[in-house]
């Protein structure tokens, strides 16, 4: 008996055929030639039993015998669709674990496990990650390609700190997205607007969120100081040559 990898052939019967007899094989649709001592077989189930059954030719004596050929299941490689992330992101590629598959990635960058069929995927820049499947049997390896395309964080920039009275309002200005979150949205006339009108009752740090095209987010802090001339004097922490 024998196993073999998946759409192989192997040689049955004996090395060489005895003279004086004949062979007949069955079944005979996967056999090359069933009349031969040692036909080459290529069987497409998984299990196949074939025999033999050797004639004397001069008495018309018989025999037979069996032999069992296993066909191992093919190696399936896939390493998953292209994906996208935003950098400092992760994703999984892969699929799920086939038992008698041995996986291995490369490169290595940005992998948490270069041998798992599913790693978790964390490069800095785009990256194409070939995946090698391989088994104890020795069967020819093959492989599958995925490309993880990682793209840059927006520059988000929520404009110079800036002071007023108490009372009054400025117009805060951000730029670097396509969507725009303000927080906290306190004293704000619009907190998902790039341009709101801010009126604080006191000294805010306002966080601004910008979203790009790709859903990558990123953020910068603007400081609206808010001045009291209530209070007996006040002093600036910084002097601009424009005033």
């Amino acid at each position: 008996d024998t196993t073999i990898c998946a759409n192989r052939s192997v040689t049955l019967g004996s090395d060489s055929a005895i003279s004086g007899v004949t062979y007949t094989w069955f079944p005979s649709n996967t056999l090359n030639n069933p009349y031969t001592a040692n036909p080459i077989a290529s069987p497409t189930a998984a299990v196949t039993t074939y025999s033999v059954t050797v004639t004397d030719a001069s008495t018309g004596c018989r025999n037979s015998d069996f032999v069992i050929v296993t066909m191992l299941p093919p190696l399936i490689a896939d390493a998953g669709p292209d994906v996208q992330i935003c950098l400092n992101d992760s994703i999984q590629i892969g699929t799920g674990l086939i038992e008698g598959q041995f996986y291995h990635w490369s490169p290595a960058t940005g992998l948490n496990d270069v041998n798992s069929a599913n790693p978790v995927a964390r490069p800095t820049v785009t990256t194409t990650y070939t995946l090698v499947v391989s088994d104890t049997a020795g069967c020819t390896p093959i492989t599958d390609n995925v490309t993880v395309t990682v793209h840059p964080l927006p520059v988000a920039n929520a404009g110079p700190d800036d002071s007023i009275q108490q009372g009054a309002s400025v117009q805060l200005t951000g730029t670097g997205g396509v969507q725009y979150h303000w927080s906290p949205p306190n004293g704000l006339s619009n907190a998902n607007v790039f341009n709101p009108v801010a009126s604080p009752d006191s000294t805010t740090n306002y966080v601004l969120t910008v979203m790009d095209i790709f859903g990558c987010e990123n953020t910068d802090t603007v400081r609206v100081t808010v001045i009291d001339f209530a209070k007996p004097f006040w002093i600036p922490s910084a002097f601009t040559p424009d005033g």
